[in-house]
């Protein structure tokens, strides 16, 4: 009997370690995403928040009618922070929160998102401000500088005015400028002051070699730059490949701003050259030697002297001492030439 009761209560303590062994306690529970057909609200280890608070929603996942409840003040702007999960949990159970599975989290990171000032947009902003107060109509760029700009600003992301211009003021004489800014940060303003130099540039053609009177315009000897809007003596938009093969009516120097109207065509029946004199008509072309009485470029009207008959004659340039002549044949007959 002895024996059989000391099996009978061997056996009861393995049946009873096994029931213990097997059946969910209130150490394993939050293990279980559901708990008597509820969802339990799960904790997470990282939240990104854009508000000035931090919400059990925002911590939460599937906290229900909880989600808007407010339990923290959210990081500084663009900053983040950790928080231990024994005390998420505990705030959350003072806002109402009787059941969650926190799932072995140890500490959950929290960050806040902000929209970044940046010393880019700082300049931005100085451009365009420039840009309103400038009455010139021109196609300019402001190169910018600032003083000093202090580390990256943050404003609220969610702002729909994240920074605003209180006061700008700017000297067009040597370009200094200083602006006063508003950056919205949520629950307060920021106010700063960003000083420097602001200076309206425009494109202008220059001349990288001298060139002579007359003298034709070469591949790269003009050159687009950037200068001073008060430093252009005229504003005149240059393409450069226009200009190639044009020649200069004036000795120009290295480095002169040059427009358009410093060009002409290149002479190509100097005066006093020898020149064909061409007539075509009817099929026929007539052909004289005659000798140019004045400097001519391609379409030029030029006078020129028929060598035979010592008369003079409007021409018309055609190529290098190549010039036409139009009316009928009478005239053009009496010139002396020859059939050809």
């Amino acid at each position: 009997m002895v024996l059989l009761d000391m099996l009978y209560r061997t056996g009861l303590v393995i049946v009873l370690a096994f029931v213990f062994l097997t059946t969910p306690t209130s150490a394993n529970s939050f293990e279980l995403e559901e708990l008597d057909g509820e969802i339990v609200p799960r904790l997470r280890t990282s939240v990104q928040v854009d508000s000035y608070y931090v919400t059990i929603g925002d911590l939460f996942e599937n906290a229900g009618v909880l989600s808007e409840k407010a339990i923290f003040r959210a990081p500084d702007l663009g900053t983040s922070g950790r928080v231990r999960a024994e005390t998420v949990a505990a705030a959350a159970r003072r806002a109402g929160m009787t059941r969650m599975d926190t799932d072995n989290v140890i500490s959950v990171t929290v960050g806040r998102n902000s929209k970044q000032i940046t010393e880019d947009l700082i300049k931005d902003i100085v451009a365009d401000e420039v840009r309103s107060q400038s009455r010139r109509v021109i196609d300019r760029e402001i190169t910018v500088t600032v003083d000093e700009f202090p580390s990256v600003l943050h404003a609220d992301p969610t702002s729909a005015t994240p920074v605003r211009v209180a006061r700008f003021r700017h000297a067009d004489r040597n370009g200094r400028f200083e602006l006063a800014l508003i950056i919205d940060q949520g629950m307060e303003d920021r106010r700063i002051t960003v000083s420097g130099r602001a200076i309206e540039t425009v494109e202008v053609a220059t001349l990288a070699r001298a060139l002579g009177r007359s003298e034709v315009v070469q591949e790269g000897d003009i050159i687009l730059q950037r200068i001073p809007v008060r430093q252009a003596l005229r504003i005149d938009p240059v393409n450069p490949s226009e200009l190639v093969g044009m020649a200069s009516k004036r000795p120009l120097r290295a480095g002169a701003q040059v427009a358009k109207g410093d060009f002409t065509l290149p002479v190509i029946v100097p005066r006093n050259s020898i020149v064909s004199i061409l007539f075509k008509a009817k099929g026929l072309t007539l052909s004289v030697r005659g000798r140019a009485l004045s400097d001519g470029a391609v379409g030029d009207t030029i006078t020129v002297l028929n060598a035979q008959s010592k008369r003079t004659l409007q021409a018309v340039v055609e190529a290098p001492g190549l010039v036409t002549v139009g009316g009928g044949i009478g005239p053009v007959a009496s010139l002396g030439g020859e059939i050809q």
